[in-house]
């Protein structure tokens, strides 16, 4: 029997997305099933809506520290980077059009939205941010708005990818 270097073994036994073989996949997808999931939405906003915003919303929090003149300002540069390569991250993984490797449910991800939008809420007064909370403020209810109003399911999850 002739042993396969891991690339190819993974390559010979199933399909693979960027190195990855689908039944690694199917694993993380059920071990990531039992994530907390939010309970309710308004479901006015479809789910390739939201993750386009997430996308917009995360790249251009990266960009807010020099459009808003605190670049130099450690802590509230990171404060305002940190939660937003979260959310790329995470948007990454999920299960939607957007997400790349299609593996967090989407009601999940909404979740962690939720959480994420409280976070950001509260960093400026833990942190002592005031001069900013405007923007951490603002970028909190962004958060939250989508998590509550985006539709719970999405279209790859009702297509049954």
């Amino acid at each position: 029997m002739q042993v396969l270097p891991r690339r190819e073994r993974a390559a010979a036994t199933s399909e693979t997305v960027f190195g990855v073989s689908e039944s690694s996949i199917a694993r993380a997808r059920a071990a990531l099933a039992g994530l907390p999931k939010i309970p309710w939405t308004a479901g006015l906003i479809p789910a390739n809506i939201h993750g386009f915003f997430d996308y917009l919303l995360g790249f251009g929090v990266l960009a807010a520290p020099r459009l808003f003149g605190f670049a130099d300002n450690t802590k509230a540069r990171l404060a305002v980077q940190i939660p937003a390569f979260t959310l790329l991250g995470y948007s990454l993984f999920t299960n939607y059009r957007w997400g790349l490797f299609r593996v967090i449910p989407f009601a999940s991800h909404l979740m962690l939205d939720l959480l994420s939008g409280v976070t950001v809420l509260a960093l400026p007064r833990l942190l002592g941010l005031r001069r900013w909370s405007w923007l951490f403020t603002t970028l909190g209810l962004i958060e939250i708005f989508f998590a509550l109003f985006t539709q719970r399911e999405s279209e790859t999850e009702r297509e049954g990818f």
